[in-house]
């Protein structure tokens, strides 16, 4: 992790913070699992800049650029097994 906590203090924009945490989230299924987990594929499908996961792993965030949230989204978050979707988004102060 202290190599990905490096790049996060350098990097700049919401695509490469995404992948940053993408790339976490990565490990830490790699460590813990499922290994069916279906988010990192959900990524691709649905065009997210990336995803992160609570430390416990209950959560996940699929992460988009603003106005890029796919309108069939969540119907594709459910029939991926995912459940107690919601829609959060955040802006620069």
């Amino acid at each position: 992790m202290s190599d990905l906590v490096q790049l996060w203090r350098r990097g700049r924009g919401l695509g490469q913070f995404a992948a940053l945490a993408r790339e976490s989230a990565r490990r830490c299924i790699a460590l813990r699992g499922p290994s069916d987990d279906p988010t990192d594929a959900l990524v691709l499908d649905l065009g997210a800049l990336g995803w992160s996961m609570s430390h416990s792993g209950a959560a996940r965030a699929l992460i988009f650029a603003p106005g890029q949230v796919p309108r069939h989204g969540a119907d594709r978050l459910r029939e991926a097994g995912l459940r107690g979707i919601h829609l959060l988004s955040t802006s620069a102060a």
